[in-house]
């Protein structure tokens, strides 16, 4: 007899915590819908529909003067990769501690990051992303990326190297490239690119 009504009770619990969520206009009922979108993934739905945002960054290390260094990052298996815009962040090594070459306080007039050049390569392919190196100095950072004027989609698997050159006689950097753009199920990637670039 406990039992049942005990049941009985937690029934009609249920029931008014289901007319309040079915009413939008309740407190409750608009604190859980903004859990469930802060909760919901942004790389689940339909295998060949779904986009998200992303980003992947090159390993770093040490370029010594008169050196070359080079790095890589691969595309993982889920999904292809469509690059849109990319960002540096430059550390110059000062024996054993680090300074970062913040670009917003730059006065020199040859650049914080004097003689580090770069290029980027399609590791498969050793096919370059562009025509000449290019100084370090003309990549923009977090708050204010360099935009592609053209997307590149790399399929999965696919592994980018960034080759870094320092020409300085005296210092040794330590570059970070982040590649920001989307991740696309390559089922649907063609129609999608044309979205994206309009």
């Amino acid at each position: 007899m406990a039992d049942q009504k005990e049941i009985k009770r937690n029934e009609q619990m249920l029931k008014k915590l289901e007319n309040r969520m079915s009413n939008t206009q309740h407190p409750l009922a608009k604190r859980m819908e903004s859990i469930r979108e802060a909760n919901r993934p942004l790389n689940v739905g339909d295998l060949n529909r779904t986009v998200w945002p992303f980003f992947f960054t090159f390993r770093s290390g040490e370029v010594a003067p008169a050196r070359t260094l080079s790095t890589a990052f691969t595309v993982t298996q889920e999904a292809a990769f469509i690059w849109m815009a990319y960002t540096k962040a430059v550390f110059l090594k000062d024996g054993t501690r680090m300074k970062y070459l913040d670009p917003q306080e730059d006065t020199k007039a040859d650049g914080e990051a004097n003689g580090l050049e770069f290029v980027f390569r399609d590791a498969q392919s050793s096919r370059t992303f562009m025509s000449k190196p290019l100084a370090i100095d003309h990549v923009g950072w977090s708050r204010n990326p360099t935009v592609l004027s053209t997307p590149i989609l790399f399929l999965p698997n696919s592994t980018v190297e960034a080759i870094y050159t320092n020409k300085d006689a005296s210092r040794t950097y330590v570059p970070w490239v982040t590649f920001f753009g989307y991740r696309v199920r390559i089922e649907d990637a063609q129609s999608i690119l044309s979205t994206i670039t309009g």
